[in-house]
């Protein structure tokens, strides 16, 4: 071992004494400290997963008090000991790409003994609970090279394996890298093979017996996934976050890694440098470039500045197009099923930029690659605070009570536990009355921030989603329905043109304006039907004034917003003759809900499409942004006048 500071150094690329510092770092893991570890796409973070104060000394460090940790296994007895594996699990755990699995923890043993009693295969302490607090799955993974392999047998405990990184940073690849890390590892387990490019641990679950891919990156990028038609050279720059870009050559699609989120330079680095490696490496010159309509999006600027850049040099430049955010959602769970023809498109997430200025987030649209009608969304109601809101879902939950309800709702929510001052209240209430920096949504993941705050789960949060997540491990099947009511004419909102790509980052469409002006064939498209949420926020405000758990109010919503889309299905089949759902977006992460919805559909005769190569959240964006660029572009190869 080498000191550098305060820091101990070991390395395992000591060829004649490999085993040396493994077994010194194993033994500072059985001591409680944290151990950086060189792996195949960058650095963990580990230390005992048995020893609670070792986690939540990480999890400081990190400044992660509630993100849920990787654990990693010596071998599947061991993780059976834990956690409940099947079949299929357990060959996805020991597949060539060998990803981080979700997994259920096993609260008893097979003929209901306490864990503690079992002893297990292995016998050994159990998990601390503060790696995945409030939980029903663990992220589990087996070793995936031989320096993991030989330190999981030389500490003979499971380790926490979490991503070498401060939050929101790319991971560290290399020693130069290191200083990154600050303080937060106590020693340093190091080999001698140079790290070429970045690349999270991939995650992955498995539903209805099918493994579903949660964050695309190591073992899975830069493989192809097959496009139906071949399409011109496209660039796809993806989302602000989980943020991964595309490339298309004919009838290949090649979607990088899990960059991150583009919040900071050093991601947005990782990025760039991603994009010119892949062009290099598979040989694409692209012709058209496709960005997110959110003009703020970093992914967005990049593209812009871009075309920019290469204007300004006299080159020729890529033509560039905007794809709407859910649009794309869409498109890319059709692509990955082969689809083509329209599809009814359900897209729930946090929020997207939407053709009309607001942002989008619980949308139904009738769409193909070409282009789409939105025909039904929930209804718009305020973010106080705007991001302030997404991260205090109390704020949420009080600016939706305010203007669906009226003020009042709000001091019966505040009688009720809700987790917000007065004084903050008051804000929220002005922000709402005046509109000032209160932007208005559609989204559905803030309906489950909102509805989790009521319940009393979470007021605040300090990892993306973390409210409704811990709403879905409460919530159960079979639950009574909320009500909703539905304003509008379905009928009227089928007819009319598509939107289909927009020039412009920012461009707001009107409804009687399309790409470049005008909707396809100049037609006037009419008003979405819009869902109304008052009846279901009275009814879950009443339960939460009644003290009613936060297991039913999230097993009754879990169940409407089901029913609701089953209920928006059946009407747009009606009137169009679609017969074929798409489910798309982050909240489709939701186990609970996507099954719900998708045994709802099924069993009405609907065939249904989910995600499984590429993840339902952002991850995929870029898949869907860069087929419908290339269908447009092949569309306007084809006939210029399009």
């Amino acid at each position: 071992a080498d000191l550098a500071g305060d820091l101990i150094v070991l390395a395992a690329g000591d060829r004649e004494h490999p085993q040396v510092a493994v077994d010194e770092a194993a033994g500072l893991l059985q001591q409680g400290f944290i151990v950086a570890i060189k792996g195949l796409g960058g650095f963990h973070l580990a230390c005992d997963a048995t020893d609670e104060q070792a986690v939540r000394e990480l999890k400081r460090r990190k400044g992660r008090p509630h993100k849920p940790l990787a654990v990693m296994f010596a071998d599947l007895d061991q993780m059976r000991v834990h956690c409940r594996v099947s079949a299929a699990e357990a060959e996805l755990l020991q597949s060539p790409e060998h990803p981080i699995v979700l997994l259920e923890w096993r609260e008893l043993g097979p003929s209901g003994e306490p864990l503690a009693e079992l002893g297990g295969v292995g016998g050994g302490p159990e998990i601390s609970p503060e790696v995945a607090v409030r939980q029903r799955y663990l992220g589990c993974m087996l070793p995936y090279t031989p320096l993991h392999l030989l330190l999981l047998r030389a500490a003979g405990r499971p380790l926490v394996m979490t991503s070498g990184n401060l939050a929101e940073e790319p991971i560290v690849t290399s020693w130069g890298e290191s200083g990154r890390l600050g303080s937060i590892p106590d020693a340093y387990l190091l080999h001698d093979r140079g790290i070429r490019a970045r690349y999270d641990d991939s995650v992955a679950l498995v539903r209805s017996g099918t493994p579903r891919l949660v964050r695309r990156s190591r073992g899975y990028a830069p493989f192809p996934l097959p496009l139906p038609d071949d399409l011109p050279p496209i660039l796809a720059c993806g989302a602000e976050l989980k943020s991964t870009f595309c490339l298309t050559r004919d009838r290949h699609a090649f979607i990088s890694q899990h960059i991150g989120d583009l919040e900071n330079l050093e991601t947005l680095e990782s990025f760039h440098d991603g994009i010119d490696l892949y062009q290099d490496l598979f040989g694409v010159a692209p012709e058209v470039v496709a960005f997110d309509l959110h003009p703020e999006y970093l992914a967005t600027k990049y593209a812009v500045e871009r075309l920019s850049a290469a204007d300004s040099r006299g080159e020729r430049a890529p033509r560039g197009v905007g794809v709407q955010h859910h649009h794309a959602h869409i498109v890319s769970c059709m692509t990955e099923n082969g689809v083509v023809e329209p599809v009814i498109g359900v897209s729930l997430d946090g929020l997207g930029y939407g053709a009309d200025g607001h942002l989008w987030g619980g949308e139904l649209l009738v769409c193909d690659a070409l282009g789409f009608r939105r025909v039904a969304h929930l209804e718009y109601l305020p973010l106080p605070g705007g991001s302030l809101a997404i991260r205090t879902p109390a704020r949420t939950a009080a600016g939706w009570l305010a203007a669906a309800l009226g003020p009042g709702a709000v001091g019966r929510a505040l009688a009720a536990g809700l987790e917000l001052g007065e004084q903050e209240a008051d804000v929220v209430l002005r922000q709402v009355e005046t509109g000032l920096n209160a932007p208005l949504t559609s989204s559905c993941g803030r309906l489950f921030d909102c509805v989790a705050a009521l319940a009393g789960l979470r007021g605040s949060i300090t990892y993306e989603g973390q409210a409704a997540v811990e709403l879905e491990m409460v919530s159960r099947p079979g639950a009574d329905l909320y009500p909703y009511a539905l304003d509008g004419d379905l009928d009227a909102a089928l007819v009319g043109g598509l939107i289909g790509v927009i020039d412009r980052p920012g461009t707001v469409v009107s409804r009687a304006d399309g790409p470049g002006g005008e909707l396809e064939g100049g037609a006037t498209a009419h008003e979405p039907l819009r869902v109304r949420l008052a009846p279901l926020l009275e009814a879950v405000l009443a339960d939460a004034e009644a003290g009613r758990s936060p297991a039913l109010i999230g097993s009754r919503l879990h169940a409407t917003v089901a029913g609701l889309l089953l209920d928006l299905a059946r009407r747009v089949r009606r009137a169009s003759g679609i017969g074929v759902v798409a489910l798309s977006g982050g909240v489709f992460q939701n186990r609970l809900l996507t099954d719900l919805s998708q045994d709802a559909l099924e069993a009405d005769g609907f065939r249904v499409l989910t995600h499984a190569l590429v993840p339902a959240n952002d991850g995929g964006l870029s898949l869907g942004q860069a087929v419908i660029a290339g269908y447009n572009q092949r569309r306007r190869r084809d006939d210029p006048c399009a």
